[in-house]
């Protein structure tokens, strides 16, 4: 078994394709006018990321980009 078959076999939700294409959300931000300061920030203290498993990536993603 190759591992496309694998991958159609087990990945009944398709995530594989999810996580290769992650970049594609990434690249959407940086192309729309994303940017913290419409918000009050001064107000904003503490931020929690939370997750499980690969959904923990955003919380990396958001610490590098700001």
């Amino acid at each position: 078994m190759n591992i496309f078959e694998l991958i159609k076999k087990y990945d009944s939700e398709n995530q594989f394709n999810v996580l290769l294409n992650s970049y594609e959300q990434i690249e959407f931000v940086q192309g729309n006018d994303f940017n913290l300061s419409s918000v009050v920030t001064e107000k904003i203290r503490n931020v929690v990321i939370c997750g499980l498993g690969g959904s923990a990536i955003s919380g990396d993603v958001f610490f590098n980009v700001f």
